[in-house]
């Protein structure tokens, strides 16, 4: 990894607090970067699809992260997508819960964002 700010490289998996040659704050700077989560592109059913948003949401909010995309698919392949709506119902729950907000996402027919905080 490197820092977003001056490219200096860091360790990714010891990450340190600050960088070491322009002190940004790199743990902040990673919880601005949205988690993006996709559950639509291998075969996923709905109770799979269903696991991995949570498993998401939960990383999300346990390194901060203020948003996550979720790509659940439009149905491109010959019908509605089974897993959307279901998907949905959940993202709103999850905004619900954590005082959050759903919208779709601007460049993506087949995906949500949901922001938290």
């Amino acid at each position: 990894m490197n820092c977003p700010n001056c490219g200096f490289p860091v360790d990714g998996r010891n990450l340190p607090r600050t960088c070491p040659k322009c002190d940004e704050d790199l743990i902040r700077a990673k919880a601005r970067r949205p988690l993006q989560v996709d559950l639509a592109h291998s075969g996923e059913t709905v109770e799979t699809a269903l696991r991995k948003l949570e498993a998401a949401v939960s990383e999300c909010l346990w390194h901060g992260h203020g948003s996550l995309k979720v790509i659940h698919g439009y149905g491109s392949t010959g019908g509605a997508s089974r897993i959307r709506p279901h998907v949905l119902h959940a993202l709103q729950k999850y905004a619900e819960r954590h005082g959050g907000k759903v919208t779709p996402d601007g460049q993506n027919p087949g995906a949500h964002v949901l922001w938290l905080r």
